[in-house]
């Protein structure tokens, strides 16, 4: 058997592997929600609508809203738990994230808040909802938009009770001191299962279940690994691309990180995260990213950097670089801090991104590499940019 016929049957093992978590995960419960798009206060608003089917009683209604730079998928885990508490659950795409529209120059936050109110267009009676937000979504609507009674903050301070506030403890497990609770526990709040069970039972404390944690784990477990599977798929058929010596190394290269950017997008679908840029600035981020870095390794190759690890060297310095730049010219000032962020989380983006060009990589080339590392890093960066 030939290189790519062993490489095409290792992926379409690992796709059908990916099939059977995925089908293992709605068995549990983890259903894919329903689409919604909607106008609230003149806001175009992307939601995500898990409900009970022929449910004649009225249903407490849950609406989760995600941290900043991230999206509505983060907050399925909680909402399929929701679920099977007996409340229907919407997990929104705050404005400038994920698909909704974008931010307002002027009055941003509050343009935020606004548009928070799915329960309106729903036909849910303000007594009967419930709000929980992680980190950005927990200061834009706990205890203003919605009432503190009825609502529960992940992993941020708000003007309600401490009771009111739950905060993930990954870090201390692991034997870490508070310093690393921000890049581990608070990045992995969404799918610690001890934070969505503790946050639910504050939340409905008449639907509180013992022992929820191992069931809620179940559905992290086969949601994540179900992604890692899929992603050992993609660099299989990338490196199959990567060996298609007929085509010019820049566009092997590009062609190749995109095979994995579209399979990690199906993987993550409706499970964990929206992994398709679809604000108007995204195009440009990724574009301008990946014409510099190829021009880069052109100029390397004069000085004689021709090793592909240079290629990858050069898009993860224009990536960081790309950041700070993107840091400068927020519009918004209320949301500069949040900018400050893809400085530090693209430095795991970019180490991953390494290894998938080495596990993929058949030709030596700087320049292939150089653009694979960008068109990725590119993606990733103009997915944690809000859309203005």
């Amino acid at each position: 058997m030939s290189s790519t016929r062993r490489l095409l049957a290792g992926a379409a093992i690992l796709i059908a592997l990916w099939l059977g978590l995925r089908g293992l995960l709605l068995l549990e419960g983890g259903s894919p929600g329903e689409a919604l798009d909607v106008r609230l206060n003149g806001h175009a608003v992307s939601a995500l609508l898990l409900r009970a089917k022929a449910e004649r009683t009225p249903r407490p209604l849950v609406i989760a809203l995600h941290g900043g730079l991230a999206a509505k998928e983060t907050l399925l885990a909680l909402c399929w738990e929701a679920l099977r508490r007996g409340a229907d659950c919407a997990t929104l795409d705050a404005l400038g994230h994920g698909q909704s529209g974008r931010l307002p120059h002027e009055h941003a936050l509050s343009a935020m808040r606004s548009a928070l109110h799915i329960e309106q267009a729903l036909g849910v009676a303000s007594t009967q909802t419930y709000f929980i937000g992680h980190s950005m979504g927990a200061h834009l609507g706990c205890g203003t938009v919605f009432p503190c009674e009825r609502c529960v903050a992940i992993g941020q301070p708000v003007s309600c009770d401490e009771r009111r506030i739950v905060y993930g403890t990954v870090h201390a497990q692991l034997g870490l001191s508070h310093r690393f609770y921000l890049p581990i526990s608070h990045v992995l709040e969404p799918w610690t299962p001890s934070v969505i069970e503790s946050a639910l039972d504050r939340l409905l404390p008449q639907s509180k279940r013992e022992n929820a944690a191992p069931r809620i784990r179940r559905d992290v477990l086969l949601a994540w690994g179900s992604l890692g599977v899929m992603a050992l798929a993609a660099v299989l058929l990338a490196r199959i691309m990567r060996a298609q010596a007929g085509i010019p190394a820049a566009l092997r290269g590009a062609l190749a990180a995109l095979v994995i950017l579209s399979a990690l997008a199906i993987a993550s679908y409706r499970a964990l995260w929206w992994l398709v840029p679809t604000q108007r600035a995204d195009a440009l981020i990724a574009l301008a990213l990946i014409a510099a870095a190829w021009l880069a390794a052109h100029a390397g190759k004069w000085l004689g950097l021709r090793h592909p690890g240079w290629g990858v060297l050069f898009a993860a310095l224009l990536s960081e670089y790309a950041a700070v730049l993107c840091y400068q010219h927020v519009p918004i000032a209320a949301l500069r801090g949040l900018l400050r962020l893809p400085l530090g989380l693209l430095l795991p983006v970019i180490l991953v991104v390494a290894l998938w060009e080495r596990l993929s990589r058949t030709h030596r080339s700087s320049a292939e590499a150089a653009v694979f590392a960008a068109v990725l890093l590119g993606g990733c960066l103009a997915l944690l940019v809000p859309g203005f």
